[in-house]
């Protein structure tokens, strides 16, 4: 678990990019503390992901 302090905020890498001007745009989120990465085939599946890991922190915190 997080000190309370690194619970406050998250920071990202966000890359964004497609194949094609019709494709759909494919999402690489980086985390600055750890490096690991998440990839996303959707912009709503990221947002989804942001969604639940804020939620989550959230409820770690309480």
């Amino acid at each position: 678990m997080k000190p309370a302090d690194d619970q406050l905020y998250e920071v990202y890498l966000l890359r964004l990019w497609r194949h094609s001007t019709d494709a759909p745009w494919r999402v690489t989120l980086e985390s600055a503390e750890s490096g690991s990465q998440q990839h996303f085939a959707t912009i709503e599946a990221l947002a989804q992901f942001l969604e639940t890991n804020t939620n989550q922190s959230k409820n770690q915190a309480k």
